[in-house]
């Protein structure tokens, strides 16, 4: 009886261990941010959604109104990131996960809440994971 005790307990502690190994053999660290930009802008007055192109510095309609929510899109994982329109400071209102191939998380859609903004410059940064090297977006809104 006690050899089935012992060989029990010896099997729990090895079955444990091979979970703990296993779980972290597979993990690798978390990928930087390789792309940083704004993507959307929309608002009571300008509509859901305008799209952002890259190198637009400009909405091509005038937001504002009740609402004015502007999104990023990064590819690769922040620490954390802070956005503002006209220098006042923007809630994360919602996220979104970007897949390359489900249930790979490779980025994220962060949706900001302006409201109460009208026009101005919206400015965003992310700082990367593990390196917390800032990437910057803006977009001038009509």
């Amino acid at each position: 009886m006690k050899n089935r005790k012992t060989m029990s307990s010896v099997m729990m502690v090895v079955m444990m261990l091979s979970l703990f190994f296993a779980a972290n053999v597979f993990a690798g660290p978390a990928p930087g941010i390789s792309s940083f930009r704004v993507s959307h802008v929309g608002s009571t007055l300008g509509g859901f959604w305008e799209n952002i192109y890259s190198g637009q510095y400009l909405t091509a309609r005038d937001h504002g109104g009740a609402e004015l929510y502007v999104v990023t899109e990064q590819w690769g994982y922040d620490a954390y990131t802070v956005a503002k329109m006209n220098g006042v400071a923007c809630s994360k209102a919602m996220t979104d996960f970007l897949y390359v191939t489900y249930p790979i998380v490779a980025g994220f859609r962060y949706y900001w809440n302006c409201s109460g903004q009208q026009q101005g410059q919206f400015t965003a940064t992310a700082y990367s994971v593990n390196t917390y090297t800032p990437w910057n977006t803006w977009i001038n809104v009509k």
